[in-house]
């Protein structure tokens, strides 16, 4: 935490030439005009056709041009402050703050009476200056939102809840007779230096890649301090992201009496064309102090430039690596394909054998299924403008999590973060279709989901590759101690198969814009099935509300 807390101190005297370093997430967004916004710059204009969408959140400079100044018609922002900075004053210097409410009571069928409620507040400053001679925009940025908690959820996430002390992506679980108690605290601060880079630096989450879930790294777990090194030169962005995440499966006390463990990550984004991207993403997990280790933040996961794995493997061995590669390719002006593969283990024979089961399933020779095969893969499709009406937009995504994945032998050093996977929130060993239809009308928003899930949970005793936090290794170890999981014949779904089915039907309607104040509504159903439970739960819900941030409940 300590070397967090000195680069947010170093950050703030490097000189810097850039613009506009706010997260369009901190804003108010229109989902299907940024969609539309960052496809029309990629084809529109040939001096800025290096939006890289696959890398969240986004910079407000990123998306606004010159060239998109006086089209108002896309209403991305809630005030006019971002289309002028470039041409109004060599000099701003902008504050702003805001209330967050969110009141959404709502009534379920196995809890009646719930709501969930959030009051806070966020504020950003802003300081630009324009060089007369160079022309270019000086910048630094700071946001802070805070928010806390008081709230009933539905049964299924009362499950969880109770499992993991977490309330999913917003903090620590606490009691009360009113529910749960939590708070949810996030700031950044950014600057340039030079023309081709940004750091930033806060207590925050990313988001990588072009679907709605994430298989590289995702912003459905609690947010975690971060040091980021943002290189941009014409059609690449390369970041490098060094994070401090926290393990809590011993308990929790508070946020700095938790046990450390760290991340090292790198992405690398390549607009090949202005309809094909390319990425790819390698990450370290390693475990902090404990009273076995007397490790804390690893030096040599400092470079910049190197690749990780090699350097893992040089010191011995001891850290989680993952690898991973994504691309997203435009089809005529309205379709996007896009897709992930992510390696956490990666054997070339075991690999074969499974594809040798698939040609041959009645040569009961082949030994397929190894444990040690940990991949994931995601298909996903867009589609703007349905059918050619305006605003409507389609998108349907699959996603494969063999089991195990994500997992480690020991627990500290899985994929995880204050109990929760920092990739899907199912976890490991499921498949997924995800789908959703999205369609905006002034200040009317209206949004379907529906999701089904095949997974295979746990029973006392077992350990089927669901729970990323469970010792994953097939020998038993006494320091664990972990469950022997089988060699071979593993498969998704195995466990106590279980589908689950999910859909949310939601309107809104925008109130007033400069706060993001909207009243909402909404349906969900959710059934969980397997051969021993079926629930369901049928949740209805009206209120108020102004928070931005994106919360997964639909697991």
């Amino acid at each position: 935490m300590k070397i967090f807390l000195f680069i947010s101190i170093i950050i703030s005297g490097i000189s810097a030439s850039f613009a506009q370093l706010v997260h369009v997430e901190n804003i108010n967004v229109n989902t299907n005009a940024l969609e539309k916004c960052i496809d029309r710059i990629n084809k529109k204009d040939s001096t800025n056709f290096y939006v890289h969408s696959a890398i969240k959140p986004l910079y407000v400079n990123e998306i606004i041009t010159d060239s998109l100044l006086d089209e108002k018609k896309l209403h991305i922002f809630n005030f006019n402050y971002f289309k002028n900075i470039n041409s109004i004053s060599p000099k701003i210097s902008h504050f702003s703050i805001k209330p967050i409410l969110n009141i959404l009571p709502g009534f379920s069928s196995s809890d009646n009476f719930i709501s969930e409620n959030n009051a806070g507040f966020s504020f950003y400053y802003i300081y630009s200056k324009m060089n007369a001679r160079t022309k270019r925009i000086s910048d630094f940025s700071f946001n802070m939102s805070y928010t806390i908690g008081l709230s009933d959820f539905p049964d299924y996430m009362k499950t969880q809840i109770e499992k993991t002390n977490v309330i999913p992506g917003q903090g620590y679980a606490g009691s009360s007779k009113w529910g749960y108690q939590y708070h949810n605290l996030s700031f950044y601060a950014a600057k340039n230096a030079g023309k081709h880079f940004v750091f930033e630096t806060g207590f925050g989450k990313h988001f990588w890649g072009d679907g709605y879930r994430s298989l590289f790294l995702s912003d459905a777990a609690f947010s975690y301090p971060y040091f980021k090194i943002t290189t941009t030169v014409r059609n690449l962005k390369y970041i490098n992201l060094w994070t401090n995440f926290k393990d809590i499966t011993q308990g929790y006390d508070n946020w700095f009496n938790a046990a450390n463990k760290y991340g090292a990550f790198h992405f690398l984004s390549w607009n090949v064309t202005k309809r094909l991207n390319l990425n790819f993403f390698e990450a370290i997990i390693w475990t902090g102090k404990t009273a076995e280790h007397s490790r804390s933040f690893d030096l040599n996961y400092l470079n910049p430039i190197i690749f990780y794995r090699p350097v893992e493997f040089s010191l011995g061995g001891p850290d989680n690596a993952l690898l991973g590669g994504g691309a997203h390719y435009k089809i005529g002006k309205k379709h996007l394909l896009y897709g992930q593969l992510l390696l956490d283990e990666f054997m070339l024979k075991e690999v074969r054998s499974g594809f040798s089961h698939l040609l041959h399933r009645n040569d009961s020779s082949i030994q397929y299924g190894s444990w040690l095969n940990k991949q994931a893969f995601q298909l996903g499709y867009k589609y703007f403008d349905v059918a050619g009406i305006k605003n409507l937009n389609f998108q349907t995504e699959y996603n494969y999590v063999r089991p195990y994945t994500y997992s480690y032998r020991v627990i500290s050093e899985n994929y995880g973060h204050f109990n929760q996977s920092l990739a899907h929130p199912l976890g490991a060993n499921f498949w997924e279709s995800v789908s959703f239809l999205r369609y905006s009308i002034k200040k009317w928003n209206f949004e379907t989901e529906f999701m089904h899930a095949l997974t295979g949970l746990d029973s006392n005793g077992t350990h089927f590759g669901q729970d990323i936090y469970k010792s994953t290794y097939d020998a038993y170890t006494p320091v664990t101690p972990n469950i022997v999981v089988k060699e071979y014949g593993n498969k998704v779904g195995q466990g106590f198969k279980t589908n689950i089915n999910f859909i949310c039907l939601k309107a809104s309607y925008l109130i007033y814009e400069p706060m993001n104040l909207r009243i909402e509504a909404g349906y969900i159903f959710r059934n969980q099935k397997s051969v021993i439970e079926n629930k369901t739960t049928n949740y209805i819900f009206f209120g108020i509300r102004t928070s931005i941030d994106k919360r997964y409940y639909d697991f």
